[in-house]
């Protein structure tokens, strides 16, 4: 028999090697993308970036404007030797400007098969068993209590500001994109310890970075608790993309969670491992490749959190007198999602509580539950939402926009869960899912970039399962262009591959519709993430794997705010100054020492990537002390991008706002020596690409306002909401769905973990920061009071699954 996977909230620990050269991730190489969980395609990745960052086009797209943007694409396909579908256009075109969620897409094309051909895809599908949690109770819990009382906005403003801030940008394949994974790192180390952070090597040079609260039995093998933020972040211009919000805020949520657990000294009956992964802005890169790694070792997750744009929460009509909104992201685990909301209703019972769809790959907790873990995802708003951070992917994603008061609701959400889920067993449904084992020290090995150079041809997989190879330019091209009018036409489409003709001869490469509308004005269409997967590294072969992923999500206890005391000291910590103080430097070392200072050196661990940007993982390990416990993750990425991605990406909201909350979570969980059940990691993600918290008529008197991505595991979502409900009921609660590749959370579910992404605003919302994926996603759009209730979300889901 196989073992069961109850849950996920963002990445797993283990060393992946960086084996691939970063030429991988060159212009013109073809990444395999998924864009849906039937729809597999290989794309440059220039043709992804021109498409993502390209003038939005009108919807919907025209037989005319696919052909338009596909011409717009000929360099790249006439360089690569690719072709690019429908679907993948309409994912990819104009998705900044579009204000979607994370990329759209997973990259998954480490695990694809040399001699994959499109024509024998199936769909790949996975079950995720739902644990069978105990409703919230906070009277059960009163070691919440203290923790609670070190939630501080203060923490999450100066996690924010140094992410978004201390570094042009956390772009994945930025020469520095590795930098602020050393500073995450750092701090989960300094409150976990060093042997408690591990540094996971991707293909690209920016590690995912895991923080470990060991379980209280000290059993290496016990189930982990997650919690994941990408570190990653992105723009228009990727090369200036403070992302802030996207995702340094849910970032500063899990490492104040992480941080405000070690403090209380919590153990649960499961490990804690808080994730920062790198490159979610390039397909989920860095949480895809550890929950792989998770799965072929066969960990077992009891449950994954996912922090996504947190930070953005403008006052509404409909939060009005909350202290935040919290919306839980409504798939992909039904469970999960039923259990967050209602540990967020008994937890953050001020807070606005919400529920959306996020969408296939919308954030990295995606990759775990694609394979198979339970997951659930916390944010300000989903994809969709009107108030959506409106600078999401742009260069003024920046932390003044965040609103840090209404972001320590999250961290009061994922302590809650946490404490709730990690001292009570779990009864799990039966699944058949090898689990991955706990590796404490992981070697930090120099990532080449092979197969990230412009002319790179990338397996790109799309939101309906379609896969194209693609050059990498192409995709750039795609993403950054002016997105074309919607829907595309055939001249759209023929316009859209002249485009790209200098890259077609060059990569012998054509490219779909579907590529094109995915992929065309990606990043001025405001589409969170890329708007596909880049399958290119999946191994296995797809013709036998399903790209549909059923995850369901454990069965949580109710989130009860009085059943966990030690969370009161934990929300006392909690402060908006930190999460502006973490938008400033460069990413992945940063974090990398940020986690180290405060987990210890052993406990962070850069994972390096193909690319030049590692995913950061702090670790608490669970109570038990084992290093095999089940993992809670937070995470968020640490990689940013604009449309001038080499130039300027600052991503203060997009995802540095998401990197602060996990950070400051994590900070929060060690500064009160929280361990839980499971042990709990904060991952600091590479290469993927919520503080903008506007004032809007729903969020009126609510402390912020957070969005549960309602998809890729419902259960996640609406347990996620009953967390922001509980433990920030001050904020203003929404959940919209995020889309496939959204987000790095969809790395973790394309592996079949359960996932849960938070954020301020949804890909589709009209409050999404529209500084997002532009060199405006600067520190000063954020609202880092407002950001602190990620905080509070964040480290009451922590607790309420850790307990």
């Amino acid at each position: 028999m196989r073992s069961i996977i109850p849950f996920i909230l963002t990445a797993a620990t283990c060393s992946l090697g960086a084996t691939s050269s970063a030429n991988e991730f060159n212009e013109l190489s073809l990444r395999t993308i998924k864009f849906s969980p039937y729809h597999v395609e290989r794309l440059p990745l220039a043709a992804i970036e021109r498409l993502r960052t390209a003038e939005p086009l009108p919807r919907p797209l025209t037989s005319e404007s696919l052909n338009d943007i596909r011409a717009s694409l000929s360099d790249i396909s006439s360089l690569t030797g690719s072709t690019i579908s429908d679907e993948a256009i309409e994912q990819l075109q104009g998705r900044f400007q579009r204000k979607l969620w994370g990329p759209g897409y997973i990259d998954v094309t480490d695990s694809v098969a040399a001699g994959f051909e499109d024509s024998s895809q199936a769909p790949l599908i996975a079950p995720v068993a739902t644990p069978e949690y105990p409703t919230p109770d906070p009277s059960a819990h009163p070691e919440l209590e203290p923790m609670l009382k070190m939630v501080n906005s203060t923490e999450l403003r100066e996690y924010v500001t140094h992410l978004s801030t201390a570094y042009r940008t956390r772009y994945y394949r930025h020469p520095h994109a590795r930098e602020p994974t050393l500073w995450i790192e750092a701090q989960f180390a300094s409150w976990l310890g060093v042997n408690q952070t591990t540094v996971v090597e991707n293909k690209f040079n920016q590690p995912n970075i895991i923080g470990r609260i060991e379980p209280k039995s000290r059993n290496s093998s016990a189930p982990i608790i997650i919690l994941g933020a990408h570190l990653d972040s992105t723009s228009q211009i990727p090369w200036v993309a403070p992302g802030a919000d996207d995702d340094a805020s849910g970032l500063s949520v899990v490492m104040a969670i992480m941080r405000i657990l070690k403090a209380n000294n919590y153990q649960g009956n499961y490990a804690i491992e808080a994730h920062a992964y790198a490159g979610e802005e390039g397909g989920l890169l860095g949480s895809d490749a550890l929950a792989r790694s998770y799965k072929d070792q066969g960990k077992e997750v009891r449950g994954m959190l996912e922090f996504e744009m947190v930070g953005y929460q403008p006052p509404t009509s409909t939060n009005k007198g909350k202290s935040s909104t919290i919306t839980v992201l409504a798939d992909p685990v039904p469970g999960m999602t039923s259990h967050m909301l209602k540990v967020v209703e008994a937890y953050v019972p001020t807070a606005e509580r919400r529920s959306v769809n996020c969408g296939y790959g919308c954030s990295d907790h995606y990759s775990f539950f694609g394979e198979g873990y339970p997951v659930v995802c916390l944010a300000s708003y989903g994809p969709n939402d009107k108030y959506l951070n409106p600078n999401y992917h742009a260069m003024s994603d920046t932390a003044d926009k965040l609103d840090f008061e209404k972001m320590t609701d999250f961290v009061r959400a994922g302590l809650a869960w946490i404490l709730f889920i990690s001292s009570h067993p779990s009864v799990m449904l039966s699944l058949p899912i090898l689990l991955l084992a706990f590796s404490s020290t992981l070697s930090v090995q120099a990532a080449p970039a092979a197969g990230f150079e412009d002319l790179s041809v990338r397996a790109i997989q799309f939101a309906s399962g379609h896969v194209e190879r693609l050059p990498l330019a192409a995709i750039e091209r795609l993403r950054t262009a002016n997105p074309l009018p919607r829907p595309l036409t055939p001249e759209s489409f023929i316009a859209a591959r002249k485009s790209l003709a200098d890259i077609s001869i060059l990569t012998a490469s054509v490219i779909s519709d579907e590529a094109i509308d995915r992929l065309q004005g990606h990043f001025q269409r405001k589409i969170w993430g890329p708007g596909y997967v880049d399958v290119t590294d999946l191994s296995e072969d797809l013709s036998r794997r399903s790209l549909t992923r059923r995850v369901d999500a454990p069965a949580y206890p109710a989130p009860d705010p009085s059943a966990q005391p030690e969370l009161e000291s934990m929300f006392e910590m909690i402060n908006s100054s930190e999460l502006k103080s973490l938008n400033a430097r460069e990413p992945a070392e940063w974090i990398r020492s940020q986690f180290a200072s405060w987990l210890g050196q052993e406990q962070v661990r850069l994972a390096e990537n193909s690319f030049n940007q590692p995913n950061v993982v702090g670790r608490i390990e669970a109570k038990s002390g084992d290093p095999n416990a089940p993992i809670v993750i937070l995470g968020a990425h640490l990689d940013s991008t604009s449309q001038t991605p080499m130039i300027e990406a600052p991503g203060a909201d997009d995802d540095a706002s998401g990197v602060a909350v996990v950070m400051s979570i994590m900070r929060i969980l060690k500064a009160n020596n929280y361990k839980g059940t499971y042990a709990i990691e904060a991952h600091a993600y590479a290469g993927e690409e919520g503080g903008y918290q506007p004032a809007t008529a729903t969020n009126a008197g609510k402390s912020s306002t957070i969005t549960v991505l309602s998809d890729p595991v419902p259960q996640m979502s609406d347990y996620m909401a009953q967390i922001v409900q509980k433990y920030v009921p001050t904020a203003e609660q929404r959940s919209v769905p995020c889309g496939y590749g959204c987000s790095d959370h969809y790395s973790f579910y394309d592996q079949g973990y359960p996932v849960v992404c938070i954020a301020s605003y949804g890909p589709n919302d009209s409050q999404l920061n529209p500084g997002y994926h532009t060199t405006n996603d600067t520190v000063e759009k954020l609202d880092f009071d407002k950001m602190s209730d990620f905080v509070r979300a964040g480290l009451a889901w922590v607790v309420e699954v850790t307990a």
